[in-house]
Formats: structure tokens, C-alpha cells, sequence
């Protein structure tokens, strides 16, 4: 996770990218939100726009906010299904 605009964020989640108070690292933990919106996260220190998604909660967090399309759906899943191949047992 790393912190934006004062935000606790992932860009690469799959579910909602903000960080909220809890008992994970540093504190925090992923929000356990579905996920309901699209758009950008600019990351100043590397100059770069990252796709993201948000709950509707979080979604001021995004630059150009929009709702999920099939497209984001498919990228969601993509995303899920390799942080489940990352934490398998080879």
C-alpha cells in the first residue's frame, strides 16, 4: 500500500483499492467494500496514472470516476485470480 493525497491506497487490488483502519500492516487493511467504481490514481512520485477500483465509499480517492463496465469486471477477475496463483503453495 502506499499513501496518496493523505490515502492509504493499492492501485493493484482487486477490490477496492482504500486502505482503512484496522489490523494489517502498519494498521491498516484492505477495505472489504465491492468494488463499484473505475478510474485513475496519479502517483505524483512516478509520474503515473494507475487504473484502479473503488467502492462507492472510497471513490473520491479516483481521478475520473465512472462506473464498472464488463471490461472492468474482466480486469477484476484477472486480478483476483493472480493474487490467488501468488498465494498458492508451488
Amino acid at each position: 500500500m502506499q499513501m496518496l493525497d493523505g490515502a492509504l491506497v493499492e492501485p493493484d487490488a482487486a477490490g477496492c483499492c482504500a486502505g482503512v483502519g484496522g489490523s494489517g500492516p502498519g494498521g491498516y487493511q484492505p477495505c472489504a467494500s465491492a468494488p463499484t467504481t473505475s478510474g485513475l490514481i496519479y502517483v505524483a512520485a512516478t509520474d503515473e496514472a494507475l487504473h484502479a477500483f473503488t467502492c462507492d465509499r472510497h471513490a473520491v480517492v479516483l481521478r475520473l470516476p465512472r462506473p464498472l463496465t464488463d471490461d472492468d469486471l474482466d480486469e477484476l477477475a484477472r486480478r483476483a485470480s493472480a493474487g490467488r496463483r501468488a498465494r498458492s503453495p508451488s
